[in-house]
């Protein structure tokens, strides 16, 4: 059951967003719990799964019209699609422990860390299981029933194993991303936390104002970059350029071969550096 000490991926993929304790410790009192009482009524206690938490995250609370509402959409969701990776990334290198069954019958162990190179977390109504995913990301057809695994129907030596609701250290978690980097006082458990842009946290691209075009560029390298910043890249970010790149790269139907769009991003980049420090000057 998670604690204050123990949490679920859920949990931990909400204080990466969020980073506000009473908001990630009210998640925990669903768990066991046959129903909760909100404003005066109840309702059955079905846990928030991951699922849950990133589109919680990404319903905008004030939503918006026009390019303002679109805007904020992508940024919504990349944050959270980048939250859940980087938890992924914890994970696969060692830094962030996770804990459960195998098959939900065996003693508790810890999932290797090489282990999460084929393992995703897989939502299903209140229960984030770590499953196995083929080569196209895609959760394996199980051989046997959710509930039989959640409920310890399943044998432990059974291949593919599947990690029932692992738990994850709310030391380690606190210490990979730290409380006092994002807070949103605003946030309840309830509802969906509000949008934050600190000023001392990287903005996404696409969260900047566009800059005009530069002259000098070409209308595809211009497009390119368009492209990029509707994908939601902060290109200020080392290895984001490569990454952006790549998706636009595999859009346009040759994804291994994306030198050409990693070029035009650069020389977009580099004329806007140049546009910008010219403003600077004339001010």
């Amino acid at each position: 059951m998670p604690d204050r000490d123990n949490w679920t991926a859920a949990m931990v993929l909400k204080w990466v967003l969020v980073r506000d304790l009473p908001t990630v410790l009210g998640m925990a009192e669903t768990y066991g719990a046959d129903i909760v009482f909100v404003d005066g009524t109840s309702r059955p206690a079905v846990p928030e799964n991951v699922d849950a938490v990133m589109s919680a995250y990404c319903t905008d609370p004030t939503p918006l019209g026009g390019e303002e509402g679109v805007r904020r959409a992508v940024l919504r969701f990349h944050q959270a699609d980048a939250g859940r990776n980087e938890i992924y990334r914890a994970l696969r290198q060692g830094k962030l422990e996770a804990r459960a069954r195998r098959n939900g019958s065996g003693d508790v162990e810890a999932i290797v860390p090489d282990q999460w190179l084929l393992l995703k977390f897989h939502s299903w109504n209140g229960h984030d299981l770590a499953a196995p995913i083929n080569i196209d990301q895609d959760v394996l057809d199980l051989p046997w029933p959710i509930e039989d695994y959640l409920h310890g129907r399943v044998p432990a030596d059974a291949q593919p194993v599947v990690w029932p609701d692992p738990l994850l250290a709310a030391e380690q978690v606190m210490q990979i991303w730290p409380p006092d980097v994002l807070k949103d006082t605003s946030a309840s458990a309830e509802g969906p936390p509000r949008l934050i842009e600190p000023a001392d946290q990287p903005v996404l691209e696409s969260a900047r104002a566009h800059p005009e075009r530069p002259e000098g560029l070409s209308d595809g390298d211009w497009q390119t970059y368009l492209s990029a910043v509707k994908k939601g890249y902060d290109l200020d970010i080392r290895g984001n350029t490569t990454k952006a790149a790549r998706s636009i790269a595999r859009e346009r139907g040759h994804g291994g071969h994306f030198a050409s769009e990693r070029r035009a991003l650069h020389r977009v980049r580099k004329k806007i550096s140049e546009q910008r420090s010219i403003e600077q000057i004339e001010r």
